[in-house]
């Protein structure tokens, strides 16, 4: 991570409004299997005022298209909130709502309809195509072992289709201004580790 830190560089950790306070609340590595099918468009939380949160990702092998490379979808997210009302969902209120401001079904109705694997968020966008919801043209984050990646939470993203016959590994490591985060790899009472501690290291 130390070295992973150094290769993004503090402006990017800054861009992303993250301080030497932030702590870490994920890591892991994501293991996708082969022929495994793309994940819907989605964000892995809810944007809200005051959060800050970025993911850093470390390809264990190279990763292209082919083999299920993320995919970013570039879009305001204060543009894109003006079509979901997620800060109702957010606030654990079932009520959400569809594109033309009808009410939609609720979360779970919603979940159970994304295909393959849930979405990590009970996204309530999942069923909407990527224009419906006002996202921009997908970019491949196609990469090489030894490059790295900081990605903003409230970046629209999704994990390609692995068409290849060969088991994809990615390490990522989460990094928020808020401790107590759900997480599937770092209990909230594990979540004591600083950014700055990396960031120091590195110097």
């Amino acid at each position: 991570l130390t070295r992973a830190l150094a290769a993004v560089g503090t402006d990017a950790v800054a861009d992303a409004g993250l301080s030497e306070d932030a702590l870490l609340v994920e890591l892991s590595v994501l293991a996708v299997l082969p022929r495994a099918a793309a994940q819907p468009p989605h964000l892995d939380v809810l944007p809200r005022d005051g959060l800050a949160m970025a993911t850093l990702f470390v390809p264990l092998q190279d990763v292209c298209a082919s083999n299920g490379a993320t995919v970013l979808y570039p879009a305001p997210p204060a543009e894109v909130s003006t079509r979901r009302d997620w800060a109702r969902l957010h606030k654990n209120e079932e009520r959400t709502y569809a594109p033309d401001g009808s009410d939609d079904s609720d979360a779970a109705t919603i979940q159970a309809e994304a295909a393959g694997l849930l979405p990590p968020v009970a996204s309530p966008w999942s069923k909407f195509s990527p224009s419906e919801l006002g996202l921009g043209a997908p970019v491949c984050l196609e990469m090489s072992v030894g490059d790295v990646a900081l990605m903003d939470y409230r970046c629209f993203h999704r994990g390609g289709a692995n068409a290849s016959e060969d088991l994809r590994c990615v390490l990522y490591a989460t990094f928020s201004n808020e401790g107590d985060h759900h997480s599937y790899s770092v209990d909230a009472s594990a979540q004591t580790r600083r950014l700055g501690e990396f960031l120091s290291a590195a110097e």
